[in-house]
């Protein structure tokens, strides 16, 4: 989408879906017919190609019948972190004290706005008590992410909002002279939320991404008053995972220590609070920007 900004070409389209689509006579009417009479009148430069004109009652009836279409549509895909949760290596105590002393630090800072960078499926952000008026959870993950938005029709959710953002490549700004888009970091520095949320996020970023703790400290600090942050120790299982998949590289992240990452973000953040969230390798920080303090 980025590429084609107004909506990808049909022909492309048509080329991309499976040949099984062919016998769907909704994608047969509105994609690859449309597309065979789109490649057949392609070089009518002189514009001698007849019209035949469609009624606003016959346009509003197939917008109807595409709208039915899509609304009944379901995301199947397998993907890594669809069903995160159901993967964590947290025992169901130690899930409940992450998730209490997260509602404890939301209900000291009384935010507004949040946005949760890396949030998944949405699940912490449900179990805070405090009252939010707007918060944006966004990940990678289509089916964490269409999970989330499915919870959201379904509780009549009206402060939250899902959406598909990779940390590691966030959206660029596109369009012509790349102002008919913003990218995601100009949105986001304009949304200004009271609170950041990054859990079980820096090692992704760090081991699968190669990004150095003073890059994430600085990329957090750009939008973030606060910043409640998770990291997981090197003996975390997850960590041990991403390490081990570096194989003969693996010694290039002996950096990895809670104390570098200390370190790193005490440049653009104070620590407010500090908890280890027993039972695990993983360590909670409340962080507040230094230009704010």
């Amino acid at each position: 989408m980025s590429a084609y900004i107004d909506g990808i070409p049909i022909k492309m389209l048509s080329s991309m879906l499976p040949f099984r689509s062919k016998l769907n006579p909704t994608i047969y009417t509105n994609v690859h017919l449309l597309a065979k009479f789109e490649d057949r009148h392609s070089e009518d430069y002189k514009g001698n190609t007849k019209v035949k004109p469609l009624s606003k009652s016959g346009q509003l009836k197939i917008i109807k019948s595409l709208y039915d279409f899509i609304k009944k549509l379901k995301l199947k895909e397998y993907t890594e972190w669809g069903n995160y949760y159901n993967k964590i290596n947290y025992s169901d105590r130690a899930f409940d004290l992450k998730a209490n002393v997260i509602d404890k630090w939301i209900s000291k800072l009384k935010p507004d706005t949040i946005i949760d960078i890396g949030g998944n499926d949405g699940t912490f952000i449900r179990e805070i008590s405090y009252e939010l008026k707007q918060s944006l959870v966004c990940d990678l993950d289509n089916n964490a992410v269409d999970y989330n938005y499915l919870q959201v029709k379904k509780n009549k959710d009206t402060h939250i909002t899902p959406f598909v953002l990779d940390v590691l490549n966030p959206s660029a700004a596109i369009g012509f002279n790349n102002k008919e888009r913003s990218s995601f970091l100009e949105r986001i520095k304009v949304f200004n939320p009271d609170v950041t949320l990054a859990l079980a996020l820096i090692h992704h970023i760090t081991l699968s991404g190669n990004v150095t703790f003073s890059m994430s400290a600085q990329f957090f600090s750009s939008f973030s008053k606060c910043l409640i942050i998770e990291f997981p120790k090197k003996n975390d299982s997850w960590v041990q995972r991403l390490l081990n998949s570096k194989a003969e590289f693996k010694d290039h992240f002996s950096f990895y220590t809670i104390e570098n990452f200390e370190m790193a973000f005490a440049t653009y953040f104070q620590i407010l609070e500090k908890q280890e969230i027993e039972g695990t390798e993983r360590v909670m920080f409340l962080l507040k920007r230094i230009a704010d303090v």
